[in-house]
């Protein structure tokens, strides 16, 4: 299997809210191709829904860091910011979400 696969079936399982399934996925669409955003920003997503704000944010930062113009990696570690009680960087992030073009 390549990457775009274990990324498919990571979607798949996200879905369906099997996160934790859905992590060993899109960990292993990124051991593949590190460079794979999207995989990042989805596992992001999974981590979210367990209440994993600081691998939430760990995960938006890399598809940030690949893509700098991720509106919704923006927005959703503005939301686990939030959710960690720093108000700063979530308005922070919230703002570029909304600057972007």
């Amino acid at each position: 299997m390549d990457s775009a696969d274990y990324f498919n079936n990571g979607k798949s399982r996200h879905d369906k809210k099997q996160y934790h399934e859905a992590i060993i996925e899109f960990t292993q669409a990124i051991e593949l191709d590190s460079n794979h955003k999207d995989a990042y920003y989805n596992r992001g997503l999974c981590y979210y829904g367990l209440a994993m704000y600081e691998k939430a944010i760990e995960d938006y930062s890399n598809a940030i860091r690949l893509d700098p113009g991720h509106k919704l990696a923006y927005y959703d570690r503005s939301i686990s910011y939030r959710k960690l009680g720093r108000i700063k960087e979530s308005k922070n992030d919230l703002d570029r979400a909304t600057g972007l073009t």
